[in-house]
């Protein structure tokens, strides 16, 4: 039964129940009535339409007439049909007229097999009649309906087998057969006909339910109504008081109308004052800018010759006087640099640049920039970057880095001995949205550590830990404030933590993970399962190294000292499953590390083990006496991840490099060492722009060395696999590889040749940031174009040990300007500066090549502006920007790099007036050139 949750007037409920239950029934049987009019008068035509396909004619001899099928389906079918279709539509939804329309629904089924000579097929109509009556949900007309069937089947299988079986003989059980099928037929018609009417059941309960509850509903709404009106008349009585007290309230309105015209007139002041403030801070801002560039023009001559200076023959306190001006020098440009960053970040004139970023890189160029100062320092620097950190995210690259190197520089100075280590983590407790994950930067070392006191103040404007660091340490106390402040533009948070020893320094950002994807190192490398034994010193960097190479794949154990790692070792061998590579930390003397080895190659089992020594320091030829003793490579920390990967690659046999330029034997990997300089020091130009290559050139000419010229970052690299190179001039834009990228893929190769080569970025841009991409590439100075001959001997100096003969020229030179190029105010080239720089062959010599080649850049020039391709249009300005610089055609590198700015933004309109600008001053250089040559 169906069971109905009454409310509390359960008889009134069951009751409505009842009577919406029959009335849905009721309608039920109507509708259902209807339909089957509908159907037999169809079925009518479609057994006249059966009968005239079937057997139209009954032939006798010649002689045909129509068949008794066809008058059996017009006056039988009719008879059949008329009688049900007439009480579906005048007495619809009676009992006797479901009990009539099934039995003429039955009659027509049997009239249809019978039209069609008994066929299978036809059968069938039964099984559909009895399917739409049970849309009645009635059984009793299926009942009905099936004794119909079997009656019809009985005596027309007695009498007529062949209309309705299509044979002459069946068996007489055979009606028996077919009224089972239509009794199973209707067993299931039956049981959908009950739970529908149970479901039907249920719903007039629900609604019967709905009607009361609505009724109860009405009733209180009705009930409120009255409470309500009762509310309003008190309302409006109480509107009356209201008004009463309306004019009382007047005065006190007036009064608070005065009030308010004071307010406004504070407000107003108020508003002027801050103004004022703003404007104070704007002037403040402007000022500090202006101060700083001030200050920092005459600070890089002090620091440019004081550095030249030491490099003179000084006597003892001459060399002490030099090294206070140089440091003091340093020290005032890193304050006046923190000042200026500091007015930016508050006047809110800094800007996040969101980019794609490498964080494995990020962290480990940051780290290669302090390592000298940290190696110096004799102190053990080293970074590790989770290997569950994303490879690639999106965020400001040179903020993340400012902040990095700041906390790193900090960690370095402040630490007189220890170590420093960087860890970069995904902070798991950070809830981020989807895509976005928490980067946690942490910075720990071993120095002086800070006070209780010190922490309330550390991130504020010009402090320190305590008033004694200043003058130990030197700074301007901005560092930490700053990196607070980019952390906060960048909606992370920075922290700090007293140590027993030491501090750390954390800051967490949340940053985008990009759409781009990276291969992870050592995915599918044939390293999987190599078996490495890791000897971890205090520091913990065992730890570290045991989760990289995890990583990769490969079976790790790391254990605490030597005795340990012998004990395993045998271990090891002895179960058949020895170790491959063994990685160890230098102690400070390398006694203990000596004895292990010579230990290690007692044993003929151990013979295999390839054996990698981390040291933090890479005092000249200490790799040298490494490897005399049985080591097979050395890393200098912080080392990559990638050098660590190819170090286990190639010492253990296996070409899996992360570089795409190797040589084909490597025998150890060591740090840098010196280069020791030819009797003819050979230099590498690496530069696509002709001029320069041939400005360059004759420079270095002048200045007495060999140099060999490349015109891309890949045919750099092959020369250095090649050639032994002193120095290499590396220029930052080219098209097929950049500067940094060759640079970066040189640094991957020098830990294979033992032996590290300076390079000097050359770059036609000085903008702020554009040293510090270039130290974070590997390289290892920044000299930007035009290129003059002194300031390349300076530089030359710097980072090769032999000395340059200063000469006439470069005094001529010097005297003339201080960049090398006087500019003249009636010539678009001063060509008298030219020759004094590169002699006058050498100058007419440039201007020709200069011509040559502008001349062809133009004409491309006018076809890619034509054609609006931007990045054809900027790399041609670039190019002809290279070239004007270095002549000392300012108007024309100006226009250049006017041009290569708008096509960059696609600015067509400025890009078009720029570029006729820029076709009218070639015309003038063109004919001042010719002039010259003749």
């Amino acid at each position: 039964m169906v069971k109905v949750q009454l409310s509390p007037n359960e008889d009134s409920v069951k009751a409505r129940t009842e009577k919406l239950f029959q009335m849905q029934l009721e309608r039920v049987h109507v509708r259902t009535d209807k339909l089957f009019a509908g159907l037999m008068i169809c079925q009518w035509l479609g057994a006249i339409i059966a009968a005239f396909l079937i057997s139209p004619l009954a032939w006798h001899g010649t002689e045909s007439e129509t068949h008794i099928h066809v008058w059996a389906a017009i006056w039988l079918g009719g008879i059949i049909t008329a009688f049900p279709v007439y009480l579906a539509l005048k007495k619809p939804g009676m009992a006797y007229t479901r009990q009539v329309i099934a039995i003429g629904q039955i009659l027509m089924s049997a009239l249809l097999i019978h039209l069609t000579g008994g066929r299978i097929e036809t059968h069938f109509h039964v099984f559909g009649s009895l399917a739409f009556l049970s849309f009645y949900r009635d059984w009793r007309v299926l009942l009905t309906a099936s004794a119909v069937v079997a009656m019809d089947h009985a005596l027309r299988g007695i009498y007529f087998p062949q209309s309705v079986y299509g044979v002459l003989q069946v068996e007489p059980w055979r009606w028996l057969e077919h009224t089972g099928w239509v009794l199973f037929i209707d067993t299931w018609l039956i049981i959908s006909i009950r739970l529908s009417l149970e479901e039907m059941k249920k719903i007039a309960g629900r609604q019967a339910e709905l009607e009361s509850t609505n009724a109860q509903v009405e009733s209180k709404i009705i009930e409120r109504t009255s409470e309500l009106e009762a509310e309003v008349a008190q309302r409006k009585q109480a509107m009356k008081e209201v008004e009463s007290l309306k004019e009382s309230l007047e005065e006190r309105v007036m009064e608070l109308a005065l009030n308010n015209r004071k307010l406004s007139s504070l407000a107003n002041e108020l508003e002027r004052a801050r103004n004022q403030a703003l404007q104070a801070s704007q002037l403040k801002t402007r000022f500090l800018a202006n101060m700083s560039h001030e200050i920092r023009t005459p600070l890089n001559a002090v620091i440019s010759m004081s550095d030249y200076l030491l490099r003179t023959n000084l006597n003892r306190e001459q060399k002490d006087v030099a090294e206070i001006v140089h440091k003091s020098a340093d020290a005032l440009l890193a304050i006046v640099s923190d000042v200026l960053d500091l007015a930016r970040i508050e006047a809110g004139k800094t800007e996040l640049e969101i980019v794609e970023i490498d964080l494995l890189e990020l962290v480990e160029e940051s780290a290669e920039i302090v390592a000298n100062r940290a190696r110096q320092k004799k102190l053990s620097l080293s970074t590790y970057i989770a290997p569950d950190v994303p490879q690639l995210v999106r965020g400001d690259q040179v903020r993340l880095r400012q902040v990095l190197l700041n906390l790193l520089s900090n960690a370095v100075k402040f630490t007189d001995q220890g170590e420093v280590v960087v860890k970069v983590v995904v902070d798991k407790s950070d809830k981020s949205d989807q895509g976005v994950c928490c980067i946690r930067f942490t910075v720990s070392d071993t120095g002086i550590g800070l006070s209780e006191q010190a922490l309330q103040s550390l991130f504020q404007p010009f402090t320190q830990a305590d008033t004694s660091i200043s003058r130990r340490f030197g700074g301007s106390g901005l560092g930490l404030t700053i990196c607070k402040q980019l952390v906060e533009l960048m909606n992370g948070e920075i922290n700090v933590e007293r140590r027993e020893r030491g501090a750390t320094f954390s800051f967490c950002v949340p940053l985008a993970c990009s759409a781009k994807t990276k291969q992870l190192l050592g995915a599918g490398s044939e390293l999987a399962d190599l078996r490495v034994l890791i000897i971890g010193g205090p520091t913990g960097a065992g730890e570290t190294l045991a989760a990289y190479v995890t990583s990769w794949g490969m079976r790790s154990l790391p254990v605490a000292d030597i005795t340990k790692a012998l004990a395993v070792m045998r271990k090891a061998s002895a179960e058949n499953d020895p170790f491959d590579v063994l990685i160890t930390e230098l102690t400070a003397e390398g006694t203990d590390l000596l004895a292990f080895c010579e230990s290690m190659r007692k044993f003929p089992e151990f013979a295999k083990i390839k054996l990698i020594v981390c040291t933090a320091d890479d005092k000249y030829g200490q790799g040298e006496n490494l490897l005399t003793q049985g080591v097979d490579a050395y890393l200098i920390k912080p080392f990559r991840q990638s050098r660590l990967f190819d170090c286990i690659a190639m010492l253990v046999g296996k070409h899996l490099v992360s570089t795409d330029f190797v040589p084909p034997m490597i025998e150890s990997v060591t740090s840098r060492k010196a280069i020791l300089p030819d009797a003819q020091p050979r230099i590498l130009i690496v530069e696509d722009n002709v001029v320069n290559q041939q400005v360059a050139l004759i420079l270095l000419k002048e200045l007495g060395y060999e140099a060999s010229i490349v015109d891309s970052g890949k045919q750099a690299i092959e020369a250095v696999i090649h050639n032994n190179y002193a120095l290499i001039l590396m220029d930052c834009q080219m098209p097929d590889m950049d500067g940094f990228e060759a640079t970066r893929q040189i640094r991957r190769l020098e830990p294979m040749t033992g032996r590290r080569i300076p390079i000097i970025a050359l770059t036609a841009q000085a903008l702020q940031g554009d040293r510090e991409q270039c130290l974070a590439a590997g390289m290892d100075d920044y000299l930007s174009k035009p290129i003059t001959s002194l300031r390349l001997k300076a530089i030359i100096q710097r980072w090769l040990s032999q000395p340059i003969e200063s000469s006439a020229h470069d005094s001529a030179v010097a005297a003339k300007n201080g960049n090398g190029v006087a500019h003249s105010a009636t010539s678009p080239i001063d060509f008298s500066a030219l020759k004094e720089m590169y002699s006058e062959d050498g100058a007419v010599k440039l201007i020709e090549l200069f011509l040559s080649s502008a001349y062809t850049l133009i004409d491309q020039m006018e076809q890619a502006m034509a054609k609006q391709d931007a990045n054809e249009v900027k790399s041609i300005a670039h190019e002809l920007k290279g070239s004007t610089v270095s002549l000392g055609i300012d108007k024309m590198a100006t226009l250049s790099l006017d041009l290569e700015n708008a096509a960059r933004i696609e600015d067509w309109s400025k890009a078009h007036d720029v570029y006729k600008q820029l076709s009218d001053e070639f015309k003038r250089v063109s004919a001042y050139g010719s002039t010259v040559l003749g």
